[in-house]
């Protein structure tokens, strides 16, 4: 699936994309039932605000996919968790409020984008592209590594880093 447009990447050079300035930034994760946006759901979605360097906000919830939760290896969401967890139609408002004036940052965010932007089609909500960075891409132009999977990425900073499914290959 080609981006839908949720987001509006910022860049290093400065060439392109959005001027940062000092704006709070949002991390962005969501685990899912499957790889693509057009058939499969989003099953729990987490973000965390930081602002100045300090983390001021966390938040995550369960979100009920209408359908069995998929990999269960791969994100540890089973079918019994999510009884009783919302619908993304109830928690589409407190996300895009907890986005609401940040950059979003994610690690291969054209997988967090793709997710987040059906799910808000799904329920009839569109909104102006939001600035964002994708950690990916930086890694590929900043970063020597032996790869860009997070994990790699994490180890190459010294930032140890715990059960992160791997989605950036």
């Amino acid at each position: 699936m080609s981006s839908v447009g949720l987001f509006a990447y910022g860049s290093t050079g400065g060439r392109e994309g959005v001027d940062l300035g000092e704006v709070p930034f949002v991390v962005v994760d969501v685990e899912t039932t499957g790889l693509s946006p057009a058939s499969d759901r989003i099953v729990e979605v987490a973000l965390v605000r930081v602002e100045r360097g300090r983390v001021i906000d966390e938040w995550a919830t369960l979100v009920d996919p209408g359908r069995d939760p998929g990999p269960t290896f791969v994100h540890h969401i089973t079918t019994d968790m999510l009884s009783g967890a919302p619908m993304f139609a109830d928690v589409a408002g407190e996300i895009l409020s907890r986005l609401d004036g940040a950059v979003a940052v994610a690690h291969n965010a054209r997988f967090e984008e793709g997710f987040i932007a059906q799910e808000f089609a799904r329920v009839g909500i569109s909104t102006a592209p939001l600035p964002a960075v994708c950690t990916l891409r930086l890694a590929r132009q900043v970063l020597a590594a032996p790869n860009f999977q997070l994990v790699s990425c994490c180890t190459v900073y010294g930032i140890e880093l715990h059960d992160a499914p791997d989605r950036s290959r």
